[in-house]
């Protein structure tokens, strides 16, 4: 039976009314999806998280929608549950790397503590 893989992806939606997309990271686990006897080349995708830069209101201390202008961005906490992965399935997206569990959590991790660190000292 193959192993599972583990990657970091780079995905993209599109902001609805605004012409424009919205980036984000993915950290996946893929598996080998057996149906039936016979084994099929599909894969079965698992998110494992999400990391976006989303615009933040200050005075409000909240999250809004999406603009043109010249937004303040900043990374929403672990527990601020996004799941925009489904919605990127049909649009052009690259894997920026791929390896062991151990080896993707350590990249993963650290992409997050720089977000965290970019959000603090809103850079």
């Amino acid at each position: 039976m193959a192993q599972a893989k583990y990657r970091i992806e780079l995905r993209q939606i599109e902001v609805k009314g605004l012409n424009a997309r919205h980036y984000f990271w993915v950290k996946t686990k893929v598996e080998p999806h057996e149906t039936g006897e016979d084994s099929s080349n599909e894969e079965k995708v698992t998110v494992l998280g999400e990391l976006h830069g989303f615009p933040y209101d200050r005075e409000m201390d909240q999250y809004r929608g999406f603009s043109m202008g010249g937004d303040e961005l900043q990374m929403p906490d672990r527990r601020y549950r996004v799941s925009a992965y489904n919605e990127s399935l049909r649009l052009p997206r690259a894997i920026a790397f791929e390896g062991t569990k151990a080896e993707v959590d350590a990249r993963w991790n650290a992409g997050h503590a720089m977000g965290v660190y970019v959000s603090k000292t809103r850079t």
